[in-house]
């Protein structure tokens, strides 16, 4: 009885401890004004990466899928990587964005939870986009913008 308490003690100590410690990564809250890009960007990599059950991509791929041209100024380059639970998407801005972007009604209405982390290194690279296979449905995950 005694040795159990002790255990259960333990385990009560390490949860509170691992509880209390703060996150490597930063949360922010990002004006959804500035990443409006980035969540068309989103949307259509969803949209293939279902159509085409994952298969890699390019941005023509993208463009193809965005009747609107709302992306083709954007982003100078986009990167599919394959991760150990999740599919990840780097992309870098180009000089000439746009921040200043409309969404159509379809979009408006597709409530997504923002989840916007800051990091240092992001290989060069501006932001990531993160999916989970969750069954093949990538479902969205993350944005992780880089730290200025």
């Amino acid at each position: 009885m005694r040795c159990t308490i002790i255990i259960l003690l333990t385990f009560v100590f390490l949860f509170y401890a691992g509880c209390s410690t703060p996150s490597n990564v930063t949360t922010i809250d990002k004006a959804k004004e500035e990443l409006r890009d980035v969540l068309i960007l989103t949307i259509l990599a969803h949209d293939y990466l279902k159509d085409t059950d994952g298969k890699d991509f390019t941005m023509e791929n993208l463009y193809v899928l965005d009747s609107l041209g709302r992306i083709s100024n954007n982003f100078e380059s986009i990167k599919q990587i394959s991760r150990g639970g999740h599919i990840a998407i780097q992309y870098k801005f180009s000089e000439s964005r746009n921040k200043r972007i409309e969404f159509t009604e379809s979009e408006m209405k597709i409530e997504r939870k923002w989840k916007v982390y800051e990091k240092t290194d992001l290989n060069g690279y501006d932001g990531e986009i993160q999916f989970e296979y969750g069954e093949r449905f990538y479902i969205f995950r993350k944005i992780i913008v880089r730290k200025p």
